[in-house]
Protein backbone atom coordinates (compact mmCIF):
# COMPACT_ATOMS: atom_id res chain seq x y z
CA UNK A 1 0.00 0.00 0.00
CA UNK A 2 1.63 3.50 -0.84
CA UNK A 3 0.48 6.82 1.10
CA UNK A 4 -0.59 9.44 -0.93
CA UNK A 5 2.23 11.50 -0.91
CA UNK A 6 4.00 8.27 -2.21
CA UNK A 7 6.84 8.34 0.31
CA UNK A 8 5.85 5.32 2.08
CA UNK A 9 5.17 2.07 1.14
CA UNK A 10 3.47 -0.31 3.77
CA UNK A 11 4.45 -4.07 2.99
CA UNK A 12 3.94 -7.50 4.73
CA UNK A 13 6.12 -9.90 3.28
CA UNK A 14 5.06 -13.75 3.24
CA UNK A 15 2.33 -12.60 5.90
CA UNK A 16 4.78 -11.20 8.87
CA UNK A 17 3.99 -7.95 10.31
CA UNK A 18 3.68 -5.15 8.14
CA UNK A 19 6.78 -2.94 7.55
CA UNK A 20 6.90 0.68 6.45
CA UNK A 21 9.55 1.42 3.74
CA UNK A 22 10.00 5.76 3.49
CA UNK A 23 10.97 6.58 -0.03
CA UNK A 24 11.54 9.48 -1.43
CA UNK A 25 9.40 9.82 -4.61
CA UNK A 26 11.92 11.22 -6.93
CA UNK A 27 13.50 8.55 -7.03
CA UNK A 28 13.22 5.36 -9.19
CA UNK A 29 11.50 2.49 -7.50
CA UNK A 30 14.04 0.04 -8.69
CA UNK A 31 16.69 2.42 -7.42
CA UNK A 32 14.90 2.85 -3.94
CA UNK A 33 14.55 -0.97 -3.61
CA UNK A 34 18.00 -2.01 -4.66
CA UNK A 35 19.87 -4.70 -2.78
CA UNK A 36 21.63 -3.18 0.10
CA UNK A 37 24.57 -5.86 -0.51
CA UNK A 38 26.32 -6.91 -3.50
CA UNK A 39 25.74 -10.46 -4.54
CA UNK A 40 28.72 -11.60 -3.65
CA UNK A 41 28.46 -9.83 0.00
CA UNK A 42 24.64 -11.70 0.57
CA UNK A 43 26.61 -14.88 -0.19
CA UNK A 44 29.46 -14.40 2.17
CA UNK A 45 27.02 -13.72 4.54
CA UNK A 46 24.90 -16.72 3.63
CA UNK A 47 27.92 -18.89 4.24
CA UNK A 48 29.11 -17.56 7.30
CA UNK A 49 25.23 -18.16 8.45
CA UNK A 50 25.99 -21.99 7.35
CA UNK A 51 29.31 -21.92 8.66
CA UNK A 52 27.97 -21.19 11.94
CA UNK A 53 25.05 -23.68 11.74
CA UNK A 54 27.34 -26.43 11.03
CA UNK A 55 29.50 -25.60 13.74
CA UNK A 56 27.22 -25.59 16.02
CA UNK A 57 24.99 -29.35 14.58
CA UNK A 58 27.94 -31.24 12.33
CA UNK A 59 25.48 -33.70 12.42
CA UNK A 60 22.38 -31.48 10.44
CA UNK A 61 22.47 -32.60 6.96
CA UNK A 62 20.27 -30.00 5.93
CA UNK A 63 22.92 -28.03 6.67
CA UNK A 64 25.43 -28.81 4.86
CA UNK A 65 23.01 -29.14 1.66
CA UNK A 66 22.07 -24.96 2.21
CA UNK A 67 25.95 -24.58 2.38
CA UNK A 68 26.15 -26.50 -1.04
CA UNK A 69 23.60 -24.50 -3.07
CA UNK A 70 25.15 -21.30 -1.31
CA UNK A 71 28.70 -22.68 -2.85
CA UNK A 72 26.98 -23.99 -6.34
CA UNK A 73 25.88 -19.73 -6.39
CA UNK A 74 29.19 -18.63 -5.65
CA UNK A 75 30.64 -21.08 -8.44
CA UNK A 76 32.98 -22.58 -5.51
CA UNK A 77 32.21 -26.12 -7.03
CA UNK A 78 35.11 -27.63 -4.09
CA UNK A 79 33.39 -26.34 -1.45
CA UNK A 80 30.02 -27.29 -3.02
CA UNK A 81 31.40 -31.14 -3.36
CA UNK A 82 32.53 -31.14 -0.33
CA UNK A 83 29.73 -30.49 1.26
CA UNK A 84 27.29 -32.55 -1.09
CA UNK A 85 29.50 -35.66 0.01
CA UNK A 86 29.21 -34.70 3.70
CA UNK A 87 25.44 -34.65 3.39
CA UNK A 88 25.09 -38.24 1.43
CA UNK A 89 27.48 -39.77 4.18
CA UNK A 90 24.88 -38.60 6.95
CA UNK A 91 21.85 -38.93 5.59
CA UNK A 92 20.60 -42.52 7.33
CA UNK A 93 17.11 -42.53 6.24
CA UNK A 94 15.54 -42.92 2.74
CA UNK A 95 12.68 -40.31 3.52
CA UNK A 96 15.02 -37.47 4.99
CA UNK A 97 13.82 -34.56 3.51
CA UNK A 98 17.31 -34.09 2.29
CA UNK A 99 16.85 -37.29 -0.41
CA UNK A 100 13.63 -35.00 -2.13
CA UNK A 101 15.92 -32.02 -1.73
CA UNK A 102 18.61 -33.22 -3.22
CA UNK A 103 16.66 -34.97 -6.61
CA UNK A 104 15.18 -31.34 -6.65
CA UNK A 105 18.62 -29.59 -7.06
CA UNK A 106 20.04 -32.47 -9.76
CA UNK A 107 16.29 -32.16 -11.50
CA UNK A 108 16.84 -28.00 -11.53
CA UNK A 109 20.15 -28.07 -12.67
CA UNK A 110 20.23 -30.78 -15.45
CA UNK A 111 22.44 -29.23 -18.16
CA UNK A 112 25.17 -31.52 -19.56
CA UNK A 113 28.51 -30.28 -18.92
CA UNK A 114 28.08 -28.05 -16.99
CA UNK A 115 29.83 -28.37 -13.44
CA UNK A 116 26.36 -27.74 -11.46
CA UNK A 117 25.00 -30.46 -12.81
CA UNK A 118 27.86 -33.07 -12.76
CA UNK A 119 27.75 -32.28 -8.57
CA UNK A 120 24.18 -32.69 -8.07
CA UNK A 121 24.13 -35.51 -10.32
CA UNK A 122 27.24 -36.99 -9.09
CA UNK A 123 25.64 -36.87 -5.35
CA UNK A 124 22.03 -38.06 -6.18
CA UNK A 125 23.55 -41.24 -8.01
CA UNK A 126 25.76 -42.12 -4.80
CA UNK A 127 22.16 -41.43 -2.62
CA UNK A 128 20.27 -43.60 -5.20
CA UNK A 129 23.19 -45.86 -5.05
CA UNK A 130 22.94 -45.69 -0.43
CA UNK A 131 19.40 -46.42 -1.39
CA UNK A 132 18.36 -48.33 -4.40
CA UNK A 133 14.41 -49.34 -3.77
CA UNK A 134 13.55 -46.11 -2.81
CA UNK A 135 15.32 -44.19 -5.61
CA UNK A 136 13.50 -46.61 -8.23
CA UNK A 137 11.33 -43.98 -9.20
CA UNK A 138 12.96 -41.04 -8.02
CA UNK A 139 15.14 -39.89 -11.74
CA UNK A 140 17.61 -36.60 -12.06
CA UNK A 141 17.31 -36.38 -15.11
Amino acid sequence: LWSPGGSQLIISPFGTEPWILYIDPEQPLDEALAPALTTDAFLTLLRKRWDQRIATAPADVEHYLSRAVVAMTAKDFEQAGHDLAQCVSLVSDPNDPACQALTHWAQMHWRPGSDESELWQLYHAQLAAKFPAQFQNRKAE
